[in-house]
């Protein structure tokens, strides 16, 4: 995992056997113990996803499954993870798998259409389980391209009727890291004013969302 450098490690264990700087520059032995306790905790939910294990099991969503699609900061690698979380009684209620691939064109974000199609259908085919997903919301990290939404819809078709039911409701959602002009969200309690919590999201119109991916308990963590 990418928090576990040497530094980084010998930092957060300083933490823990020092304690931990707060403000006014006094040593704070039970804040030290916070950080490496959340270090840790971290840590190992990073290892824990490199193995595809699940710590825990979220309630059955609107949709049977998530999709969510994302290529690297340089282009080199895209990555497909499958999430299905569905009613108990359902012939597999919850999996999960994630694929990683080198991308061949780094010189664009996109992904090659008939690439996107491919994987979709071979991620969506080798779930466990053969009741076909009557719903996905498929998410990308970032804009969806014109190829990319061919993609989506040629897999669509192909999985009629076998991964996907017959008249499947496919939706399709955009996570942009960017804005126009920067967006902040602060969490005020007691006086004290700070980062809000990760997940925290605030409906701006009935098409667009402000989420929170990283907040207070990650924001220094590397993440």
């Amino acid at each position: 995992p990418k928090r576990v450098t040497f530094p980084t490690l010998y930092r957060h264990y300083r933490f823990l056997t020092e304690g931990a700087r707060v403000r006014g520059g006094a040593t704070d032995h039970a804040a030290g113990r916070r950080k490496w306790d959340s270090f840790t905790h971290l840590t190992s939910l990073d290892i824990l996803q490199q193995i595809d294990g699940v710590p825990w099991v979220c309630d059955a969503s609107q949709h049977d499954a998530l999709l969510v699609v994302d290529v690297s900061r340089d282009r080199r690698y895209y990555g497909m993870a499958l999430m299905v979380s569905r009613p108990s009684g359902s012939d597999v209620a919850f999996s999960f798998n994630t694929v990683v691939h080198p991308k061949l064109n780094v010189r664009r974000d996109a992904i090659d259409a008939t690439v996107l199609k491919k994987e979709m259908v071979d991620l969506i085919r080798r779930r466990r389980g053969d009741e076909p997903l009557r719903s996905l919301l498929v998410i990308k990290d970032g804009r969806f391209y014109s190829e990319e939404l061919e993609g989506v819809q040629q897999a669509e078709v192909e999985l009629n009727g076998t991964g996907l039911a017959a008249h499947a409701v496919v939706d399709l959602v955009e996570l942009h890291k960017d804005t126009m002009k920067e967006l902040r969200m602060w969490h005020t309690e007691n006086g004290q004013t700070g980062n809000v919590e990760e997940g925290t999201a605030v409906l701006i119109s009935e098409r667009e969302i402000l989420l929170a991916n990283t907040g207070c308990l990650t924001l220094n963590q590397g993440t």
